[in-house]
């Protein structure tokens, strides 16, 4: 279900263009949905910077990760709603890496992309369309046709379908970075890097579990972080937490996921707590060994109380019920 596909229509490799900091990798999530009823979604991850050779990695749809302030569900679904924050949360629930950026936009969008680079070469060309080269809209009807698969677990010819668009899209933003008008400029450093006779363009490795979904395979996806991403992580080993909502405020899991996972700690789930009212944020170990990362998080978070309940848990080591003061933080 890995597949590593070389970006494809090149000549010589050529070096990628200096990120602001060479020492520093930005990682981008781009997240396009398509606005008609149960169309496709895709998710890419775009890396480049600190040292490694720039990334382009595609998410399954249909892989399963806890949402921040959604829950469990696919990848697929969380990026339909539009909301490419939230993806930003799921993938980092993935990885465990710190996501810089994201950015997303309709299906629709990538047909003007496509006309400013010239149309892309299809290498697998459906029968209705029946043309090599596809312009924009031939496009957009290329990732929408139903023969290309439903993109689950086993189904990776819209993977292949995607990863060809978005590779000539990069390619071409490398040499003429103002194709690329329908996103956002402070993003478009990462695509033109991508774009690199360096870079790999690969799937995350993902095993079925049933009813077309699938998850993460752990220890491949440890593999590829290793390879192609740095980490920053500031405690010594994966701290499970769970993440309850006791303020009301919608999005408060997924902004307190956004500052805990890059230091080390996994999101397991994020819920409602039972009430709204609570008012300062309680942070529950389940043992005093686990008091160090506690305290970690007293201090990434800026409020909290922390209590220690001696009762092991197979779900989380820490359980953060996140109170009213962190709205005031």
């Amino acid at each position: 279900l890995w597949t590593i596909t070389a970006l494809r229509g090149r000549s010589a490799p050529r070096p990628a263009p200096p990120a602001a900091d060479t020492l520093d990798q930005r990682v981008l999530v781009w997240s396009v949905w398509d606005e008609n009823p149960r169309g496709p979604a895709f998710v890419s991850v775009l890396a480049s910077g600190g040292g490694l050779d720039p990334v382009l990695l595609a998410i399954p749809p249909k892989t399963v990760v806890s949402v921040p302030g959604r829950g469990y569900e696919s990848v697929g679904d969380t990026a339909a709603v539009g909301r490419p924050e939230a993806v930003a949360g799921a993938i980092e629930n993935i990885l465990g890496i710190q996501v810089d950026a994201a950015t997303g936009m309709p299906l629709a969008s990538l047909a003007p992309i496509v006309d400013r680079i010239g149309g892309i070469e299809a290498e697998e060309v459906d029968e209705v369309i029946g043309k090599q080269r596809l312009n924009g809209q031939q496009t957009v009807e290329y990732l929408r046709a139903g023969s290309a698969g439903t993109g689950e677990a086993g189904d990776d010819t819209r993977f292949i379908r995607w990863l060809e668009v978005t590779t000539a899209i990069v390619t071409k933003a490398y040499e003429k970075p103002d194709v690329l008008q329908e996103i956002p400029a402070e993003h478009r450093p990462v695509f033109v890097a991508v774009g690199s006779g360096r870079t790999e363009a690969l799937d995350l490795p993902v095993q079925a579990i049933g009813a077309g979904l699938a998850r993460p395979d752990g220890e491949e996806v440890a593999r590829l972080v290793r390879d192609y991403f740095l980490t920053s992580t500031k405690t010594e080993r994966v701290v499970r937490i769970v993440v309850m909502n006791g303020n009301g405020r919608p999005g408060t899991g997924q902004t307190v996921a956004r500052i805990l996972v890059p230091s080390g700690f996994r999101l397991v789930s994020s819920l409602n707590a039972p009430k709204f009212n609570v008012g300062t944020t309680r942070i529950v170990a389940g043992s005093e060994d686990l008091l160090d990362e506690a305290y970690l998080v007293q201090r990434l978070l800026g409020v909290g109380e922390v209590y220690v309940v001696d009762q092991e848990s197979h779900v989380a080591d820490l359980s953060i019920v996140v109170g009213k003061d962190f709205l005031r933080r």
